[in-house]
């Protein structure tokens, strides 16, 4: 005979066991505690990696805004947050002061073959610069080289039916948003997504790991 049953009949003594198991939680069990990684931080779901774990520590990407800690002075900053896993100490570190303050501006991170790290940022539309950073010494987010920029515009022909457009309509559809760094070892390339010209996905790439 088949087995035959009503889910209505279960449903309610399985909700009810489950919420009693939750109740019952062992006091003498320890949840950890909860740690602060950046008192004045947002990001963007929309770009990788965010966050990354390398050589002991836990890095960090974020954008702070004048309505959080350290108000005005630090708002619009793209941060790098630095988490030593073994001595818990962290470091905070300004890769661009002041840029905008939105959630779309979080760098995204990648580490390079030689140990240091990039990383890659945007305004949320604003302009058609991916602007990056690549860390002074391997291994360390604390200090890095100057800003480099590159320019997402594409350019038009004379004569092309765009070229008939105004120009602030022409780069309102180069701007650019959003980073996602990907490096393939076995092509030796690094690659940025980010959405740029015709309001579209388009993906950068450098064959010397950020240097052009």
């Amino acid at each position: 005979m088949p087995l035959r049953y009503k889910p209505g009949i279960f449903a309610w003594p399985l909700m009810s066991v489950a919420f009693a198991a939750l109740l019952h939680v062992d006091h003498a069990a320890s949840w950890g505690d909860v740690i602060v990684f950046n008192d004045n931080g947002a990001w963007s779901w929309f770009s990788d990696e965010r966050a990354i774990i390398d050589n002991g520590k836990l890095i960090i990407g974020s954008v702070a805004d004048a309505s959080g800690a350290g108000g005005a002075a630090r708002d619009g900053n793209v941060e790098v947050t630095t988490y030593d896993l073994a001595s818990g100490q962290i470091t905070r570190t300004v890769l661009h002061a002041g840029l905008e303050a939105d959630d779309h501006d979080s760098p995204a991170l990648v580490v390079l073959p030689d140990g240091r790290y990039l990383a890659m940022y945007a305004k949320h539309h604003k302009d058609t610069l991916s602007r990056y950073r690549i860390s002074a010494q391997p291994g360390a987010a604390t200090a890095w080289q100057a800003e480099r920029t590159r320019d997402n515009r594409i350019s038009t022909q004379p004569g092309a039916a765009a070229a008939r457009q105004p120009e602030r309509t022409r780069d309102n559809r180069n701007r650019t948003t959003y980073s996602n760094l990907f490096r393939l070892s076995a092509e030796g390339r690094l690659y940025n997504f980010t959405r740029a010209a015709g309001f579209d996905p388009n993906v950068l790439t450098s064959h010397d790991d950020g240097q052009t």
